[in-house]
């Protein structure tokens, strides 16, 4: 016989400080960091709890623990039912949980969110305080190298410790994401592998911008930011939805010997950037051309036709083709520009004094700029051109330069937790378990963790619920802050855990 220290405690199943497994058969309760006698192979002791008392575990304690504000819960894993429900008598809310099946780490908070500690529950240390609630949280387990052996321990005895390392993805809060260092993914509180700011990320989409429209004269903006960790320790992030607008001004274009313009424009871009595993990637970039106007073109180039009717430039921007006037004997080549609904406009070539009268002029002038639906022009030009726009709410806008969209990026199919992946086609969500879909909505399910109960249905966990999905419909179950769900054969040993770090860190709120 002799005395060791305890390391983890897992139901009747203990490790001691050197790793070697132990299994309690007496009624004492065991926790990390007590002394304890055993032969090797099993921890011996009883105690008799007074009446009322609950045993710290216990067989029937299991089942998916799920944490949410000052409620704790435990679910059955066969249906989803609540079996258990705690509350937290004290100034502190949960804002984050995960767990694996030995192991449970907690996000707590007493500021109503300004910093977040996180704490391990097999142990009751604090692992780190951000300022921050984390994007995603996952339990990678690790091997930990073992110390000097001593003589009487065996080779297999000194293979190394498997401990849980928590792993959290921080791409920044709410109000300051666009600026915020030091984002990325965490191990048990370091950061170890860092992301670039939404405002480097919204840099790197504006120098593209910028290129594309040769200019040095641009801004941009930031929208969402998300991030989702994988089991096996991958994680992805979109960083940065992207828009940005710059001054263009297009090359000259030659009319004719005599003549040539140049059309300016606003060149405006939209992209998306996410992250695999720390490696920045755009899944989408694409601009566009809106609103291009073209100085007055000089007069000096009468009876000058365009070396073809209609000439396409500036990628369909617009059309070189050849002005016909209805009152003078004249005809010249003119630069015809999209502008909006259904509408071309272009300078016109003619001085008003080379007019009979004011009228004739306003006349021709308004045929030549306006290009109504029906002209001469659209109907024959007009569908062969139109095919390079596209006309979002009656505005044409034409795009430049657009990298493909790749389905299998992570804009369009987010990896969920596990075997789970939710895809988006249109208006429509879907998450799937192994290509069969599970439920669908309207609801953005890029955050979303999925588990799969022994009944057939499922516990999704979305925003700040616990949902039961069952033959395409969803019932809700109790709010939960669970970065996933995973079952326990400690659970309520897990809460005892809790409600004692909460206690001994935070006091209970008086009466």
């Amino acid at each position: 016989m002799y005395q060791t220290m305890i390391s983890s405690v897992n139901g009747k199943l203990c490790t001691d400080e050197r790793g070697r497994p132990l299994e309690r058969i007496g009624s004492m309760n065991v926790h990390v960091g007590d002394a304890v006698w055993t032969d090797g192979r099993v921890i011996y002791g009883n105690e008799f709890p007074s009446a009322g008392e609950l045993l710290l575990f216990s067989d029937s304690g299991g089942g998916i623990p799920v944490a949410f504000g000052k409620q704790f819960y435990i679910l059955s894993a066969k249906d989803g039912k609540i079996k258990k429900s705690y509350a937290i008598n004290a100034d502190v809310d949960i804002v984050g949980f995960v767990n694996n099946e030995q192991s449970a780490f907690v996000e707590l908070t007493s500021d109503n969110g300004k910093t977040v500690d996180w704490y391990d529950l097999e142990t009751g240390t604090l692992v780190y305080t951000s300022d921050e609630r984390a994007a995603d949280a996952q339990i990678e387990t690790v091997l930990e190298e073992p110390g000097e052996p001593e003589a009487s321990e065996s080779s297999k005895e000194n293979q190394g410790i498997e401990v849980s390392c928590l792993l959290t993805l921080e791409v920044g809060d709410i109000v300051g994401y666009k600026e915020r260092k030091n984002i990325g993914l965490y191990k048990s509180g370091s950061l170890a592998v860092p992301l670039p700011t939404a405002n480097e990320v919204a840099g790197a989409g504006l120098d593209m911008l910028l290129a594309e429209a040769e200019s040095s004269d641009g801004n941009a903006y930031i929208q969402g930011h998300s991030g989702r960790i994988t089991k096996g320790g991958n994680f992805y992030t979109t960083l940065a939805n992207f828009s940005g607008h710059a001054k263009y001004l297009g090359p000259e274009i030659q009319l004719s010997s005599h003549a040539a313009v140049q059309v300016s424009a606003t060149m405006d871009a939209q992209g998306r950037a996410y992250t695999e595993n720390g490696a920045l990637t755009w899944a989408q970039f694409s601009t566009n051309i809106q609103n291009p106007t073209a100085p007055r073109i000089p007069n000096g180039y009468v009876n000058e036709t365009a070396a073809d009717e209609v000439i396409p430039v500036l990628h369909g921007v617009g059309a070189v083709t050849t002005w016909v006037d209805p009152y003078l004997n004249l005809s010249a080549p003119i630069l015809i520009l999209i502008s909006g609904g259904d509408n071309f406009v272009t300078a016109f070539p003619f001085e008003k004094e080379m007019y009979e009268n004011e009228e004739q002029y306003w006349d021709a002038w308004g045929q030549c700029i306006l290009l109504p639906d029906g002209s001469q022009f659209i109907k024959k030009k007009g569908d062969e051109l139109l095919g390079g726009y596209v006309k979002p709410r009656s505005v044409y806008f034409y795009y430049t330069n657009t990298t493909a969209n790749d389905t299998s990026t992570y804009r369009d199919r987010f990896p969920l937790n596990d075997d789970f992946v939710s895809t988006r086609s249109g208006d429509k969500w879907s998450i799937t378990d192994g290509g069969k879909e599970v439920y669908s909505a309207s609801s953005n399910f890029r955050q979303a963790s999925l588990y799969r109960l022994r009944d057939g249905g499922y516990l999704l966990q979305n925003g700040s619920t616990a949902d039961k999905i069952f033959g395409g419909r969803m019932g809700f179950i109790c709010g939960s802050r669970n970065y996933r769900f995973c079952p326990m054969p400690d659970a309520e040993g897990v809460f005892r855990r809790l409600e004692k770090l909460i206690y001994e860190q935070y006091g209970m709120t008086e009466a």
